[in-house]
């Protein structure tokens, strides 16, 4: 039964390309962050040497165990969010979470791939509108346990530069948002998260709260003339200082996305659009 899944996914041409990506993110994780690393492999000893005297290179860590891992644990998401029993995607975790996969992982990386398998459903018909709703309001209840299970004991840095991170008004999803919102905040930044989003509410929450950075998460339908008017609005409150940054799957319709709104980084690389606002992840406390 097995062998028959892992081939029907390995047919999948979408799971294929997802699979593929969040392979070498997860292996480019568990280089850079050791405690990333799945407990069952062992840690590269560092005193072996190659046939020529030279260091040999590390095996690479992989978390999960293999791309054919990774596959499997993308579609039991996909399949626990679009089933009738509402508990499905906590069972889901809760089984990966024993076979070593750890809540970062499922968070940042088999979460938003399951949600763009469900995106695909959408636009090929396979799922209703309603359905899809659903499905995203249940990654995003899972995002919101397995956030609370991370910041267990956790204190964010009372110093730590503060990000406001905000969805447009009208936009039809924000579990982007929420998986960009984990990101930040395990990367030991003060965010403050405004959902629908107009230009007076912006106004208002840059009034209040000092911010190093603007985030705006953009879905696939979300206005643009709304997207530059909150640009606009970062510009007369803020002035040039505090750095706007687009990002979101908005990006792969709106090429032109940068000049159409005026932000001054559109990118869905967290890395990159924290290194262009000079921004750099900090040290969280541990309590208790």
């Amino acid at each position: 039964m097995k062998a028959s899944s892992d081939q029907a996914c390995a047919n999948d041409p979408v799971l294929s390309v997802a699979t593929s990506h969040l392979w070498q993110v997860m292996e480019n994780l568990a280089l850079s962050d050791p405690a990333r690393r799945n407990p069952a492999e062992p840690v590269p000893s560092a005193a072996a040497d190659g046939p020529s005297g030279q260091r040999a290179a590390p095996p690479l860590p992989r978390h999960p165990k293999s791309p054919a891992a990774v596959t499997r644990h993308i579609r039991q998401l996909h399949q626990a969010a679009t089933a009738d029993d509402h508990d499905s995607c906590g069972d889901a975790a809760m089984r990966m979470q024993k076979a070593g996969v750890d809540a970062v992982t499922i968070a940042e990386n088999l979460v938003p791939a399951a949600a763009r398998l469900i995106g695909i459903d959408w636009v090929e018909d396979r799922m209703s509108f309603a359905d899809v709703t659903i499905a995203c309001a249940r990654l995003q209840g899972l995002l919101r346990h397995l956030d609370l299970d991370w910041r267990a004991g956790v204190l964010t840095r009372a110093d730590a530069p503060s990000i406001l991170l905000a969805v447009a008004r009208n936009a039809q999803h924000t579990l982007g948002a929420m998986v960009l919102l984990d990101r930040l905040r395990r990367a030991g930044f003060s965010v403050r998260l405004l959902l629908g989003a107009g230009p007076g509410e912006l106004q208002m929450a840059l009034r209040q709260t000092p911010v190093q950075a603007v985030m705006l998460s953009a879905s696939l339908g979300d206005s643009v003339p709304m997207l530059r008017r909150l640009v606009e609005t970062v510009r007369k409150t803020s002035g040039a200082r505090v750095p706007v940054v687009i990002g979101g799957t908005l990006l792969d319709a709106e090429p032109a996305l940068a000049a159409r709104t005026g932000a001054d980084v559109v990118t869905s690389d967290l890395d990159a659009a924290l290194e262009r606002c000079g921004l750099t992840a900090q040290p969280v406390a541990q309590v208790g």
